[in-house]
């Protein structure tokens, strides 16, 4: 069996984000770049790679580190934990365009339409979301889960943060942030997370505000519309 190793990605057309990578070449990455094999390195260490990859290309890395971080290194749709340094797995993190590129929308690169997903959550195949926005996504589970009224993990946190910018009292608790959801589960919404705690919460009122704020805004495409 091959050993995994370490490889640059470089900007590329095939929807690998530039980064550094612990891969098995001929399962994660010989059949999206033999074509254009300078396009991925095999590199000694992290740092290494990160050293190649030049400041203009760490720039689009440190974006995509950064939103992770905001996010605690959760899935904006399902709240799984992810992992940044995996390719084409269920847990590997990936950008995800809340409205997709082939909808040709102008702002779709924009920071505010861009949040990290696993890649269970953002892959083609049923029920991942594939091509479709946000709320297609979200109609689609819904049918698969027999349910209505879901709230994505990235959702709940933005409604706490807004919450909590219309003067409302800061849950100081658990059970007090359990008020919360209960409220919203009071409204007819259920969640499609994986978990729900006093952190989450807290990460909810972390969340960069504006909401439209550069570079690393998280989650806001109604914003731009």
């Amino acid at each position: 069996m091959s050993e995994a190793r370490y490889y640059a990605v470089l900007p590329n057309p095939f929807g690998i984000e530039p980064g550094v990578y612990l891969a098995v070449y001929d399962q994660a990455l010989r059949r999206r770049f033999s074509r254009q094999p300078r396009l991925c390195r095999r590199v000694a260490s992290p740092q290494v790679g990160l050293n190649l990859l030049g400041d203009r290309d760490f720039l689009a890395l440190h974006v995509t580190q950064t939103k992770c971080e905001a996010m605690h290194g959760r899935c904006w749709y399902c709240g799984r934990p992810m992992n940044v340094s995996t390719i084409g797995q269920p847990d590997s993190a990936e950008v995800e365009h809340q409205v997709p590129r082939s909808s040709g929308w102008v702002h779709v690169n924009r920071s505010e339409n861009v949040v990290m997903a696993c890649r269970r959550c953002n892959n083609g195949a049923f029920p991942g979301k594939g091509h479709l926005n946000v709320n297609g996504f979200r109609k689609r589970l819904e049918a698969f889960r027999q349910l209505s009224g879901l709230m994505f993990y990235g959702e709940v946190l933005r409604n706490w943060r807004d919450v909590a910018m219309v003067g409302v009292p800061h849950a100081r608790t658990e059970d007090e942030a359990e008020g919360f959801l209960i409220n919203l589960h009071g409204e007819g919404r259920h969640f499609h997370t994986w978990t729900r705690t006093y952190a989450d919460y807290l990460t909810g009122l972390q969340l960069p505000i504006p909401l439209d704020a550069p570079p690393f805004a998280l989650g806001a495409p109604e914003r731009l519309l």
